[in-house]
């Protein structure tokens, strides 16, 4: 009983790997959107070949963690980390990342990003 009722209360925390030498933004996200970007990372079928590189500085991803799982998400690849290593889905359009970057709060993330807020 008390581990559903902490599931239910467990923050899903997002952030975006932007800065270097100062903390990047993070910002809670509510649950009902954390279990929509799940559902859709259920529907993503496996991506096969090289990932894209990632730049040295400036924007590198963002990622999604919650309930002892964490999604890193660059471009059109998104990589569950878990026991045993990583599972890697192809994301075409980059829904799970655009939602993502979404879901966080107004002016938290630089206007580079192209987030609209």
């Amino acid at each position: 009983m008390g581990t559903s009722r902490s599931s239910r209360h467990e923050k899903w925390i997002a952030g975006v790997h932007i800065y270097s030498g100062r903390p990047d933004p993070t910002w809670e996200v509510k649950r009902t959107a954390a279990q929509k970007m799940i559902r859709y990372w259920n529907s993503l079928k496996a991506r096969a070949g090289v990932l894209p590189s990632r730049p040295g500085l400036g924007y590198r991803g963002c990622f999604l963690r919650g309930r002892g799982r964490e999604w890193i998400i660059y471009h059109d690849a998104v990589m569950l980390k878990k026991a045993g290593g990583w599972e890697i889905r192809l994301d075409r359009e980059q829904q799970f990342e655009k939602a993502l970057l979404a879901s966080a709060p107004a002016r938290l993330l630089p206007p580079s990003l192209g987030v609209g807020h």
